[in-house]
């Protein structure tokens, strides 16, 4: 399955609801950079693929292609030039006392302090199925799991300003 960056695809939150993300970065083989977005339809109606991108951010992570491949998540169209404008994470590398923040791409920017270290996340790869969860315990009220809270996109990026 050939991927692209600004597909986006669709996410069965419902019998009845759909929710959509996008592919915003390939960075190897293994992986893909993936948004999902706080906007739903009913499948019924032909959705307006650019409301879908310039809706709000929920989640952001870095994940696999596995529910592309079982066709869970089925790709239904291609728009990249939001991309350009979503704002990446940051994210912290070391223990407490000795940690660097580096960029999305792995750029070294500065040495952090122990004061500021909990303001950062580690990078992490999860399985799309966590994001499919969170997105449907967001939209239907589903118990919130606290490993929820590593994908939420304000999370990650609440701390841009570094």
């Amino acid at each position: 399955m050939k991927m692209k960056i600004g597909d986006i695809f669709k996410i069965n939150i419902s019998i009845d609801l759909f929710g959509y993300g996008q592919i915003i970065d390939i960075p190897n083989k293994e992986s893909l950079t993936v948004v999902i977005f706080d906007y739903t339809d009913d499948g019924i109606h032909e959705t307006n693929f650019s409301k879908v991108i310039n809706s709000e951010i929920l989640f952001f992570a870095q994940t696999f292609d596995a529910l592309f491949f079982h066709k869970r998540w089925i790709i239904v169209s291609n728009l990249s030039n939001n991309i350009k404008d979503i704002i990446l994470p940051k994210f912290k590398l070391g223990t407490k006392n000795e940690c660097i923040l580096e960029d999305y791409f792995k750029n070294k920017i500065r040495s952090l302090t122990p004061e500021e270290f909990d303001l950062y996340n580690y990078r992490q790869y999860v399985a799309p199925v966590r994001l499919e969860n969170a997105l449907k315990a967001f939209k239907l009220g589903l118990p919130w799991k606290e490993h929820f809270d590593s994908i939420l996109y304000k999370n990650l990026i609440k701390q841009i300003a570094s």
